[in-house]
């Protein structure tokens, strides 16, 4: 997720617990010797609130899955990527539904929550539900989707993505073949790496620079705080640095830069000396451009976009912030929230959360307000009522929009 002042992009990426690594793959096989055995973990005890979707009587005590090759695929309703896997997960589901395969769809999500996002988008699976994340510590987990082999004897194989997983592959583990799975990245972003990794000889620490490095790391991150000295980011790719830059969205960005196949990500910090904050943007674009040979202009494009208003004849019934209350605003895990800011904040909420493009705030509210909302990615109906129960609504709407434009140095 990407906010158009203060940027929080998140890659939903997995941590590996590695049966047995071999450059960069985690190889499994399900019927493993005596020797295999004693050098595989105990699958930990799978803690759920509840169990959804499965047989009567059926159990995830590790006993009476005892015999079957389990697949826990962990994941969540506000989860985009999670999401996406889904049709894969059925589809396993059904090709392997006579064999002796379990698959357990894991989620931190509320009961109500995906009860009704199951209405929608049916899951093949038994449901998991884990609202106190109690299995990630266990399972060494540090995002999702996240999918965990366990072997019929009770045993963790591997931690994978669920796009390494096939049919074939769990048909070949069930015949006792090896089988090799990419073992994701393991080393977790640091968003103070340049103050926590770096020891300079003589002691001394600049007091102005830009320092762009590529790294491939398991989370992502970016910190800016407008008007600072400082802004660093770990594991996020140019486009995401370009948004830092520029403190616009992608929404915002026409980009022409040719995409790598396969995307490098980097880990920079900048920082001025203080006083000299107005300089940091301007001298962190020139590393861009330098570093990267692109070059930007800014242009006003007629767009397609979404308005946030409130409801003609209506009055607007959000709750005024109290003026020693302190500013937070956030969207994670399905719920938005956003404490002592301007509707602002909603536009960027609606914008990056719920219809994956431009939202602007045609309100004319003022004031600093407080609200709560849900949602799902590309589901607005998930938010729309309770944004209704506020006296607001979004339309759509033509509007001529300003537009990064970032294309190849010539």
């Amino acid at each position: 997720m990407i906010a158009t002042k203060r940027i929080r992009f998140l890659t939903v990426l997995t941590r590996a617990v590695l049966a047995a690594a071999l450059s960069g793959t985690v190889v499994a096989n399900a019927q493993t010797s005596q020797k295999q055995q004693a050098a595989l973990r105990d699958a930990p005890i799978l803690k759920l609130d509840k169990l959804l979707q499965a047989p009567p009587g059926s159990s995830t005590d590790w006993t009476k899955l005892k015999g079957k090759l389990v697949v826990l695929e962990f994941w969540a309703t506000w989860c985009s990527p999670c999401v996406e896997q889904i049709p894969h997960l059925n589809e396993m589901a059904r090709e392997l539904a006579d064999q002796p395969v379990v698959f357990i769809a894991v989620t931190d999500d509320e009961e109500y929550r995906l009860n009704e996002f199951l209405k929608s988008t049916p899951l093949k699976t038994w449901v998991g539900l884990d609202s106190a994340r109690a299995n990630w510590p266990a399972f060494d987990l540090h995002s999702i989707p996240t999918t965990v082999i366990v072997n019929p004897d009770g045993k963790v194989l591997a931690t994978t993505r669920p796009d390494e997983l096939t049919t074939q592959k769990l048909r070949d583990l069930l015949r006792g073949q090896t089988v090799a799975f990419k073992a994701p990245e393991t080393r977790d972003s640091n968003l103070t790496w340049d103050q926590d990794e770096i020891e300079w000889k003589d002691g001394v620490n600049p007091v102005a620079s830009v320092l762009i490095k590529p790294i491939q790391t398991a989370t992502s991150g970016s910190w800016y705080k407008p008007g600072g000295n400082y802004l660093t980011a770990d594991g996020v790719p140019l486009q995401i640095l370009i948004h830092m830059a520029y403190q616009a969205d992608i929404y915002h960005i026409d980009w022409r830069v040719p995409k790598p196949a396969t995307s490098q990500a980097y880990r920079v910090a900048a920082r001025v000396p203080k006083g000299r904050e107005s300089q940091l943007l301007p001298l962190f674009q020139s590393a861009l451009a330098a570093t990267f040979a692109v070059k930007t202009s800014w242009h006003t494009q007629e767009k397609d976009v979404y308005v946030l208003r409130v409801i003609d004849g209506q009055a607007a019934k959000l709750t005024v912030a109290g003026k020693d209350e302190e500013r937070d605003f956030r969207f994670l895990r399905g719920r938005g929230s956003s404490k002592r800011y301007g509707v602002e904040r909603l536009a960027e909420f609606l914008s990056h959360a719920v219809f994956d493009a431009i939202v602007i705030d045609e309100t004319k509210l003022t004031g600093e307000y407080n609200w709560d909302l849900p949602y799902q990615h590309g589901k607005p109906e998930v938010t729309m009522p309770q944004l209704k129960a506020l006296g607001l609504e979004v339309v759509k709407a033509k509007r001529a929009v300003k537009i990064l434009v970032v294309e190849p140095e010539s």
